[in-house]
């Protein structure tokens, strides 16, 4: 039968059925699946990554690009000239005074990058500076922040790569 018949099952009608799948429609069906429309369907890309922790002047952070919050939603950053395809962790940072500030990644055991996002939320938009060395090497970035600006560093994994890390920030005043 070609009408919705109250059922579960896809009638190949344009009526939604009450069930989860898509109905050839442009009805939210409550899945993940794309209905064919340009309204929620629950399936929207991640376009913010999580932040996990805060980090302050020489007091280490300790964690892993697929800890406990990490996403893996984004592959491409504005920063990046890789696509980084693995699991990613944001770490907060507000800087005490005006200056330079350094940061370093190091313990690593995959090649996992370091990404700095200006501003307050994690998106790819904002990244403002990245290392990408390949391998294990550490990472480090340089770079400049008012008193009181909030950063936010992303450990991102190149080729899906998973790691344990430590990441020190380095602050000298002026």
């Amino acid at each position: 039968a070609s009408a919705d018949d109250d059922d579960s099952v896809d009638d190949d009608d344009s009526v939604d059925d009450d069930d989860s799948q898509d109905d050839d429609d442009s009805q939210d069906d409550d899945d993940a699946a794309d209905d064919d429309d340009a309204a929620d369907d629950d399936d929207a890309a991640v376009d913010t990554c999580p932040v996990v922790g805060w980090l302050a002047c020489d007091s280490p952070f300790e964690g892993n690009n697929n800890g406990p919050g990490a996403t893996n939603g984004i592959d491409l950053w504005a920063c990046s000239q890789f696509d980084l395809t693995g699991p990613e962790v944001g770490i907060s940072f507000t800087a005490p005074f005006t200056g330079t500030f350094g940061a370093t990644l190091s313990g690593l055991t995959e090649d996992v990058d370091l990404l700095v996002i200006g501003g307050e939320v994690c998106a790819p938009g904002a990244c403002a500076g990245a290392s990408q060395n390949g391998g294990t090497d550490d990472e480090a970035l340089a770079f400049e922040a008012n008193a009181g600006e909030e950063v936010i560093f992303v450990v991102d994994g190149y080729d899906g790569a998973i790691s344990d890390f430590t990441l020190t920030m380095t602050c000298a005043p002026p």
